[in-house]
């Protein structure tokens, strides 16, 4: 029924995506630069790296 990828899953994973170009694991490293998320407005959350 459905279509499954190389590593079982049926959506595509950032974390695999990202170990394909890179040729290892990439984290995220956190960063206080002194201002709020610019994707922050009306209440809603941030971006994908503000969580």
């Amino acid at each position: 029924m459905f279509d499954f990828l190389e590593d079982g899953y049926r959506y595509r994973k950032l974390s695999v995506e990202l170990k394909k170009k890179f040729g290892e694991k990439v984290q995220r490293l956190p960063l206080n630069a002194g201002f709020t998320c610019p994707n922050r407005e009306n209440g809603r959350p941030g971006c994908f790296f503000c969580d």
